[in-house]
């Protein structure tokens, strides 16, 4: 009797705080949160821009501009502050109201007869639903049953009870997360949630997916869409590298040559919030610190290479000393750049690539082995058409073609045999010391500038009409697009600074580069006739390579260490959302990830080459979503980001070769005339570089990517198990790197120094 008073307490206990919560939320009123609509005129951006300083480090003033929820995509649902689920839609009374009513206000189901009740699908004579299997009595016949024929649950406990797979000690079904009262707390909490708030749902919810174009929600989904659309949209663009001659570029938002005549469009506001947070992550005072070391006060000569080292060195208690200063000199150091920073034009070869002109006992001392060339594995990097971009305005620098040749020796070190020059001419480690020296900074210098500019086209403007028609056509309410956006932030405002500050005339890496800004711009136009291609997956592109056996190769072996750790958590967070049994078909009939993807391939939408042009099963859009996220926190940063400051550095590599490749061997070299020849030019060089190195702030690293600030202070799962496995790769890294020996240390795709985003 007593334990029947208890419960009778319990459940009172329970009806009030239930009422008293739900009281509580209706009474905080309406999220008053307002999306700032930035309307500025051309002239406002412009002078934006004005206060860009040095090489597109911007100074706007120390305050930070509100960012809008839309234009950042942090797909915010609007949550109470004590935690509780909003419904998207309510009546006035603040209660949810459902998709379609009759005119009583009740749910109207899709089928009724005439006396309004739900039609089903089949009914016998008598109206009754008539079910598909019925034993001869009538009786449904259920599938699996026991020898009394009832139900046979799958597990069941001694007592034929079904038997949950979780249980507390009472025997109940414990709950993922509750709250102090064993309720279950749910998922979407409050503002501070940009991500965190959709994961670990377990079930597909209206608010979450778009599978219907019909009832309340989907209209209002659907008229918000129609309303970005009508802000932003993929255009054919074209940029101008003299003021005339104007080249084509990937589509996108706008043209950066628009001086984004949109006012009103969201493009601007992207564009206006993006570059300001990028400014907000530069470096203070580098340019002068760098102009004062170098200029004013002239307290670092630069007349030896010597003198460039010792630079480098005197900045150590501000910035890293770059990994090519030390042992600049090595050819070990010059081959593992190869498998680490550079590389990424690396493939596998045959003893034809070119003719070495070594002799058998040459070769053997390269090799340690006997064994003729063509049994070797053979790797190497054609660089032959970066002299085609040279800028042909009379500047003294420029950078040849060439092609190296590299192999696996005896004991599998990666070593190399011989390079190739434009002029004809083959350097092998056995020709004189400044010839065979200015034959690998001809080579970096090529590699640098050809990565720096494809990674552009592999990366931003890959990604940037993708992300255009995900904002076009998927709902923020959307588990992919909260997701995305998510990790796209920043990609458009980083093309309006690479176009306006890298490639335009008169900037820093066009007075310094080979190219100047004409050689970008035309490298970018022929690349675009080829459209940008979102085939190229980690796996098919060392596969194509041929770099899937190339041992030490640890650029591949990290990237896809990460890449799959955030293959499994994206596979995780989708089948929460889309369910497991019939994740397929539910997929299929999300009609906004449908539309996002015809208009990603349409020439009219994105226009991006490869992209799948439906999305039919939860394999291939985990696959499609990893990709996307793996370009820009991975792949961008193995090409750019802090390996531009560890790679373009004096005196191992230049922009642009100042003086003339000799025609022939045995000339007199000297080394430092292939490098920028004045104190000016070469604080030109460091800063050019130095504007990538930023410090990351551990909020931004890919470890912390998907921590949020829950009030329960606890992670959902999936992000606890997404940590849990690359705090494992990281740990690989660091006993791998600490046991690393002369090679030169490569930690850059480590998680907790990877943005989750385009950083820079």
């Amino acid at each position: 009797m007593s334990c029947l008073r208890s419960q009778k307490r319990w459940c009172s206990w329970l009806v009030m705080a239930l009422l008293a919560q739900s009281v509580a939320m209706h009474a905080g009123g309406v999220d008053h949160s307002v999306v700032h609509q930035q309307s500025r005129s051309r002239s406002s951006f412009c002078r934006v821009l004005a206060g860009v300083a040095g090489l597109g480090l911007l100074a706007v003033g120390a305050h930070s501009m509100p960012v809008a929820q839309e234009a950042q995509g942090l797909s915010l649902s609007r949550g109470s502050q004590v935690g509780l689920i909003e419904p998207e839609v309510t009546d006035r009374r603040g209660l949810i109201e459902p998709e379609v009513t009759d005119r009583r206000g009740l749910i109207e189901p899709e089928v009724t007869d005439r006396r309004g009740l739900i039609e089903p699908e089949v009914t016998d004579r008598r109206g009754l639903i008539k079910p598909e299997v019925t034993d001869r009595r009538g009786l449904i016949k259920p599938e699996v049953t026991d020898r009394r024929g009832l139900i046979k649950p799958e597990v069941t406990d001694r007592r034929g009870l079904i038997k949950p797979e979780v249980t507390d000690r009472r025997g109940l079904i414990k709950p993922e997360v509750t709250d102090r009262r064993g309720l279950i707390k749910p998922v979407i909490t409050d503002r501070r949630c940009p991500l965190e708030q959709f994961v670990g749902l377990a079930e597909i919810t209206p608010c979450a997916l778009s599978v219907s174009r019909e009832g309340n929600a989907a209209v209002k989904r659907r008229q918000a869409l129609d309303s970005i659309q009508d802000k932003i949209e993929n255009v054919d663009r074209f940029h101008a590298y003299d003021g005339e001659t104007f080249i084509q570029v990937p589509r996108g938002p706008l043209s950066p040559d628009s001086d984004l005549s949109q006012p009103q469009s969201l493009a601007e506001q992207m564009a206006v919030e993006e570059i300001i947070d990028a400014d907000s992550r530069a470096t203070e005072g580098a340019a002068e610190l760098v102009g004062g070391l170098l200029i004013a006060q002239k307290e670092v000569p630069v007349a030896t290479l010597e003198d460039l080292v010792r630079m480098y060195q005197s900045f150590t208690t501000l910035w890293p000393v770059p990994y090519t200063v030390d042992n600049w000199k090595s050819d070990f150091q010059f081959a593992e750049l190869r498998r680490t920073y550079f590389g990424h034009q690396l493939k596998k070869v045959d003893a034809s690539f070119f003719d070495l002109g070594l002799s058998p006992t040459q070769l053997s001392h390269l090799l340690g082995s006997d064994k003729p060339l063509a049994e070797h594995a053979l790797y190497g990097i054609d660089l032959r058409d970066v002299e085609k971009y040279n800028a042909n305005d009379g500047r003294p620098q420029r950078v040849p073609g060439s092609q190296v040749l590299f192999a696996l020796n005896s004991c599998d070190d990666f070593v190399v045999l011989g390079i190739k020059l434009s002029n004809g001419l083959v350097y092998t480690p056995f020709d004189a010391e400044e010839e065979w020296m200015m034959a690998k900074i001809a080579v970096n210098t090529g590699e640098f500038l050809y990565t720096s500019a494809q990674h552009f086209m592999d990366t931003h403007l890959l990604v940037e009409p993708i992300r255009v028609e995900l904002m076009r056509h998927v709902s923020r309410q959307h588990p992919v697009h909260a997701l995305l956006m998510h990790h796209l932030k920043n990609g458009y405002g980083n093309t309006i600074l690479g176009f306006r500050k890298l490639f335009t005339n008169g900037t820093p890496l066009d007075q310094l580069s080979a190219w100047g800004a004409k050689g970008y711009m035309e490298f970018y136009g022929k690349q675009t006739e080829q459209r940008v291609d979102f085939s190229k997956t980690l796996e098919q592109d060392y596969e194509q390579r041929g770099l899937n056996d190339l041992p030490g190769y640890r650029q591949a072996e990290d990237s896809r260490a990460v890449r799959d750790v955030l293959r499994q958590f994206v596979h995780d967070y989708l089948r929460a959302f889309y369910g497991g049994r019939h994740a397929d078909r539910n997929i299929a009939a999300d009609q906004e990830l449908q539309d996002w993807a015809a208009a990603c391939v349409s020439a009219q939408g994105g226009h991006v080459l490869n992209f799948p042009e439906s999305i039919t099963s939860l394999e291939q859009l985990v696959d499609t979503v990893t990709h996307i996220i793996y370009l820009v926190a991975v792949k961008h940063h193995a090409m750019n980001s802090a390996v531009v400051w560890h790679t373009a550095a004096l005196p191992a590599t230049t922009v642009g070769m100042w003086a003339p490749i000799p025609t022939r061997k045995g000339a007199p070299i000297n080394l430092r005339a292939f490098l920028p020849p004045t104190p000016e030019l070469v604080a030109a060089q460091v800063l050019v570089a130095q504007v990538f190195l930023r410090k990351l702030q551990p909020q931004d690293s890919l470890l912390n990517s998907y921590v949020g600030n829950l009030p329960t202070r606890r992670d959902p799962w999936e992000v606890k198990a997404f940590r849990r496995r690359l705090r494992r790769v990281m740990k690989d890294i660091q006993q791998r790197e600490s046991q690393r020996g002369e090679k030169v240390l490569y930690d850059i795709l480590s998680p907790d120094k990877l943005p989750y985003f385009v950083w820079i």
